[in-house]
Protein backbone atom coordinates (compact mmCIF):
# COMPACT_ATOMS: atom_id res chain seq x y z
CA UNK A 1 0.00 0.00 0.00
CA UNK A 2 1.06 3.50 -0.66
CA UNK A 3 1.27 6.02 2.09
CA UNK A 4 -0.65 8.96 0.75
CA UNK A 5 -0.84 11.67 3.36
CA UNK A 6 -2.66 14.39 1.49
CA UNK A 7 -2.89 15.83 -1.94
CA UNK A 8 -4.28 19.04 -3.20
CA UNK A 9 -6.92 19.30 -5.85
CA UNK A 10 -8.00 22.81 -6.57
CA UNK A 11 -9.05 24.65 -3.39
CA UNK A 12 -9.76 21.50 -1.35
CA UNK A 13 -7.48 19.26 0.71
CA UNK A 14 -8.15 15.55 0.65
CA UNK A 15 -6.69 13.31 3.35
CA UNK A 16 -6.22 9.62 3.00
CA UNK A 17 -6.94 7.01 5.65
CA UNK A 18 -3.53 5.54 4.92
CA UNK A 19 -1.59 8.39 6.46
CA UNK A 20 0.12 6.10 8.96
CA UNK A 21 1.20 2.55 8.20
CA UNK A 22 -0.93 -0.17 9.78
CA UNK A 23 0.91 -2.68 11.97
CA UNK A 24 -0.10 -6.30 11.68
CA UNK A 25 0.32 -6.99 15.42
CA UNK A 26 -2.36 -4.40 16.30
CA UNK A 27 -5.11 -6.86 15.34
CA UNK A 28 -6.34 -9.81 17.38
CA UNK A 29 -7.30 -13.16 15.98
CA UNK A 30 -10.56 -13.08 17.98
CA UNK A 31 -12.45 -9.82 18.36
CA UNK A 32 -12.80 -8.29 21.82
CA UNK A 33 -16.11 -6.55 22.22
CA UNK A 34 -17.17 -4.42 25.19
CA UNK A 35 -19.76 -5.99 27.48
CA UNK A 36 -23.38 -5.53 26.46
CA UNK A 37 -25.05 -3.36 29.09
CA UNK A 38 -28.72 -2.80 29.62
CA UNK A 39 -29.89 0.74 28.91
CA UNK A 40 -32.94 0.58 31.16
CA UNK A 41 -33.34 3.28 33.79
CA UNK A 42 -32.90 0.87 36.73
CA UNK A 43 -29.78 -0.68 35.24
CA UNK A 44 -28.08 2.62 34.46
CA UNK A 45 -28.94 3.96 37.93
CA UNK A 46 -27.56 0.80 39.54
CA UNK A 47 -24.32 1.04 37.54
CA UNK A 48 -23.91 4.69 38.51
CA UNK A 49 -24.47 3.84 42.19
CA UNK A 50 -22.00 0.95 42.04
CA UNK A 51 -19.31 3.15 40.49
CA UNK A 52 -19.95 5.75 43.21
CA UNK A 53 -19.67 3.08 45.93
CA UNK A 54 -16.37 1.91 44.46
CA UNK A 55 -15.14 5.50 44.38
CA UNK A 56 -15.97 5.84 48.09
CA UNK A 57 -14.21 2.55 48.87
CA UNK A 58 -11.05 3.83 47.15
CA UNK A 59 -10.88 6.83 49.48
CA UNK A 60 -8.26 6.41 52.18
CA UNK A 61 -9.49 8.35 55.21
CA UNK A 62 -12.84 8.67 56.94
CA UNK A 63 -12.95 12.41 56.26
CA UNK A 64 -12.50 11.87 52.53
CA UNK A 65 -15.25 9.25 52.52
CA UNK A 66 -17.68 11.51 54.42
CA UNK A 67 -16.83 14.40 52.11
CA UNK A 68 -17.50 12.24 49.04
CA UNK A 69 -20.81 10.98 50.48
CA UNK A 70 -22.03 14.53 51.08
CA UNK A 71 -20.77 16.07 47.82
CA UNK A 72 -24.07 15.49 45.95
CA UNK A 73 -25.69 17.79 48.51
CA UNK A 74 -23.10 20.48 47.67
CA UNK A 75 -22.36 21.96 51.09
CA UNK A 76 -24.97 19.94 52.97
CA UNK A 77 -24.40 17.35 55.63
CA UNK A 78 -26.88 14.87 57.05
CA UNK A 79 -28.48 16.56 60.01
CA UNK A 80 -31.55 16.31 62.17
CA UNK A 81 -33.04 19.17 64.15
CA UNK A 82 -34.21 17.89 67.53
CA UNK A 83 -36.15 20.08 69.93
CA UNK A 84 -36.52 19.52 73.65
CA UNK A 85 -40.25 20.17 73.50
CA UNK A 86 -40.99 17.69 70.69
CA UNK A 87 -40.00 14.12 71.44
CA UNK A 88 -40.74 11.71 68.59
CA UNK A 89 -42.49 8.44 69.34
CA UNK A 90 -40.18 5.48 70.00
CA UNK A 91 -36.99 7.56 69.86
CA UNK A 92 -35.07 5.95 72.72
CA UNK A 93 -32.66 4.03 70.48
CA UNK A 94 -31.91 7.10 68.37
CA UNK A 95 -31.43 9.30 71.44
CA UNK A 96 -29.07 6.77 73.00
CA UNK A 97 -27.08 6.60 69.76
CA UNK A 98 -26.80 10.36 69.41
CA UNK A 99 -25.92 11.02 73.05
CA UNK A 100 -23.75 7.89 73.33
CA UNK A 101 -25.60 6.72 76.45
CA UNK A 102 -26.98 3.43 77.66
CA UNK A 103 -29.56 2.36 80.22
CA UNK A 104 -28.55 -0.30 82.75
CA UNK A 105 -30.98 -1.95 85.12
CA UNK A 106 -28.98 -2.09 88.35
CA UNK A 107 -31.96 -2.52 90.64
CA UNK A 108 -30.90 0.09 93.21
CA UNK A 109 -31.19 3.82 92.61
CA UNK A 110 -28.47 6.28 93.64
CA UNK A 111 -28.71 7.81 97.15
CA UNK A 112 -30.63 11.02 96.27
CA UNK A 113 -33.35 9.01 94.49
CA UNK A 114 -33.71 6.06 96.84
CA UNK A 115 -36.59 6.41 99.30
CA UNK A 116 -39.19 4.11 100.74
CA UNK A 117 -42.76 3.56 99.53
CA UNK A 118 -44.13 5.23 102.67
CA UNK A 119 -42.22 8.43 101.93
CA UNK A 120 -43.47 8.34 98.33
CA UNK A 121 -47.08 8.01 99.53
CA UNK A 122 -46.63 10.98 101.90
CA UNK A 123 -45.21 13.13 99.09
CA UNK A 124 -48.03 12.11 96.72
CA UNK A 125 -50.72 12.95 99.27
CA UNK A 126 -49.15 16.37 99.97
CA UNK A 127 -49.05 17.19 96.26
CA UNK A 128 -52.51 15.74 95.52
CA UNK A 129 -54.51 18.72 96.84
CA UNK A 130 -52.38 21.27 94.95
CA UNK A 131 -52.60 19.23 91.78
CA UNK A 132 -56.41 18.95 91.95
CA UNK A 133 -56.69 22.70 92.49
CA UNK A 134 -54.41 23.44 89.50
CA UNK A 135 -56.33 21.07 87.21
CA UNK A 136 -59.68 22.59 88.16
CA UNK A 137 -58.26 26.10 87.58
CA UNK A 138 -56.98 25.12 84.11
CA UNK A 139 -60.34 23.55 83.22
CA UNK A 140 -62.16 26.71 84.33
CA UNK A 141 -59.98 28.90 82.08
CA UNK A 142 -60.78 26.87 78.98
Amino acid sequence: MKNISAYKCGARNFCSIYKYPVREDSYNKTPEYPPILSLEKKATTRRAEESWYKKIERQETVEEKLFEINMPRYYGWNCLMMKETEIPYNSLNFTQYVTRTAIFDSGDLPEPYSFSNELAKQLASSVKACLKEEISFQMAIQ
